[in-house]
């Protein structure tokens, strides 16, 4: 059985220094576990600024090809009405 030892200031200095050295290693450890994760974060950020960039660009892209499908619609139907009320008017005898 180990001698036990008086406690005495010495001992408890000592055990507390022991105990604060623990608590700066743990706070190292966490230190460098947060700075890994906004290391990740940031790169999560600058990626997803990256997407927000080109969902803009397409809906830019999407917005003027509806565009341009809308125009020719509205010019099929000039192109077209005009017969549609000529067969209309024939078909009712006008």
């Amino acid at each position: 059985m180990p001698k036990k030892r008086a406690i005495t200031l010495g001992t408890v200095l000592e055990h507390m220094q022991h105990m604060q050295r623990v608590l700066m290693e743990a706070i190292g450890a966490l230190d460098k576990r947060v700075g890994r994760l906004e290391t990740k974060m940031d790169g999560l950020e600058t990626r997803m600024i990256r997407l927000e960039t080109r969902v803009d660009r397409m809906e830019v892209n999407l917005t003027d090809q509806i565009d341009a499908i809308d125009k020719r619609l509205d010019a099929i139907e000039i192109e077209t009405l005009p017969k549609r009320v000529k067969k209309l008017e024939v078909a009712m005898h006008v």
